[in-house]
């Protein structure tokens, strides 16, 4: 019995007493891709079975290089519990016309990743930020030739991660070519009001936890160029979540079904290649060589880094409509678009001051005939969470009444596709007088 108890005893103590294992410190370089190799410090335990280093404690990354004219400092300072990252991770570059790839033009500034991880999981607020200027120069006879400064690019990203899951605010600024704030749910999910800046337009779309419940684009004065509001769709949504979290079979009776998608995992989408290219450079902040993030691997086939961090979460509904619903649906979108485009032109001449007085009237009409297209639209969207017509007309008419009233009532319809083509029609003949309108601008009040 005393040996049983002694050997129970020495299992239980053997992790302990592995961890104990004496640190050894490795000193060597490493390659950043822009300069000589770097100098690396840590300390480490060696893996009993594959003699591979197990980073444990700080580790220090250094290159300071000089050549010419040229200076390029890189700094990254962290700590790992048995070969994860753990706590606050430090990225700094801080350059001076230094060469990147076009053969005259030198940069300066800085790059600059605060990080943070829970045993090899990002956790914590993250923050990147770079400020570059550059100059074209030329060595000719031991003398340099130097350029005017351009204006210094500003690039910032602030988030949070729970877990290796995007949370809480989120803040973007790229140059002077947009802005984006917004905020995600404890579970990933765009939630809340989202705004995005651009030199000439204003974008806000309203988010229910990962559901759409409004989008309204303004241009730089605050004209509305495209305005919806789904909160209708909202409610019938959270009813059917919750029959289908009873697994109730009344949730046949709605023509669509649900999917959560993360915009993750496409690479397209603008915040997906925000993130690739800012905290996942792989050269400024050397993931695949260091190490110690489980949520980072290297792809093969692509010969990239792949991140398996979640979030940017939304859920989409897929209806269930027919092929001539479809058509109709879509040629409804490309009328709608083509006349908010020629709109958002005439408030840009008008804004530049190059419009006479006596095109308020022909503005005012266009405006009241998108209004109209935008009632049209919003009608034929609610028809989609329906089974029966006249139960989505009815709804329409309350959810749409942010869009005023119709200019004309609505004709009796016996089927779906017979409202779509209708709507098709009003907003047909409603594009074409917008066009004549805008034509109209264009040619004869133009000063």
């Amino acid at each position: 019995m005393m040996q049983q108890l002694i050997l129970f005893t020495i299992l239980l103590l053997s992790p302990i007493f592995l961890n104990a294992q004496p640190l050894q410190k490795h000193q060597g370089k490493l390659q950043n891709g822009f300069t000589e190799a770097g100098d690396v410090t840590y300390t480490y335990r060696i893996d009993e079975k594959t003699r591979e280093h197990i980073k444990h404690g700080t580790f220090r990354y250094t290159v300071k290089a000089r050549e010419d004219q040229s200076r390029f400092n890189h700094y990254i300072t962290g700590n790992f519990v048995d070969n994860l990252k753990d706590g606050a991770w430090s990225y700094k570059i801080n350059q001076r016309d230094f060469r990147l790839q076009h053969p005259k033009l030198y940069t300066t500034g800085t790059v600059s990743l605060d990080a943070s991880f829970s045993m090899g999981v990002p956790n914590g607020k993250w923050r990147y930020e770079t400020a570059l200027r550059s100059r074209e120069g030329e060595k000719k006879q031991d003398r340099w030739t130097w350029g005017r400064y351009d204006t210094v690019r500003t690039v910032i990203v602030e988030l949070s991660f729970t877990n290796g899951i995007i949370t809480g605010p989120f803040y973007a600024m790229f140059e002077k070519e947009f802005e984006i704030s917004g905020s995600f749910d404890e579970n990933g999910f765009f939630h809340g009001e989202w705004v995005w800046s651009y030199p000439d337009s204003i974008i806000t779309i309203t988010w229910d936890h990962g559901l759409e419940s409004g989008t309204v684009i303004k241009d730089s004065t605050g004209n509305i160029l495209h305005i919806e509001q789904h909160d209708h769709s909202i409610k019938i949504i959270r009813e059917y979540q919750l029959l289908a979290a009873q697994r109730s079979e009344k949730v046949r009776d709605y023509p669509f079904s649900l999917d959560t998608v993360s915009l993750l995992s496409n690479p397209r989408y603008q915040l997906t290649g925000l993130l690739q290219n800012t905290i996942y450079h792989p050269q400024y902040f050397l993931h695949r060589q260091i190490g110690g993030d489980k949520t980072l691997y290297y792809d093969t086939q692509s010969y990239r880094m792949r991140q398996t961090i979640t979030g940017l979460y939304v859920i989409n509904q897929r209806n269930r409509i027919s092929a001539t619903q479809v058509q109709h649906y879509n040629r409804m979108e490309v009328l709608i678009k083509r006349m908010e485009t020629q709109m958002a032109y005439i408030y840009q001449m008008r804004r530049d001051g190059k419009l006479k007085r006596q095109a308020g009237e022909a503005i005012r009409l266009m405006e009241h005939n998108i209004s109209q297209t935008r009632k049209y639209a919003c009608t034929g969207e609610t028809l989609k969470l329906y089974l029966s017509l006249q139960d989505g007309l009815n709804a329409a008419s309350v959810s749409c009444a942010y869009l005023g009233a119709f200019s004309e009532p609505l004709p009796d319809f016996r089927t779906k596709e017979a409202a779509l083509q209708h709507f098709v029609e009003k907003i047909s003949a409603l594009e074409k007088e917008n066009h004549t309108h805008y034509s109209n601008i264009r040619k004869n009040m133009v000063q």
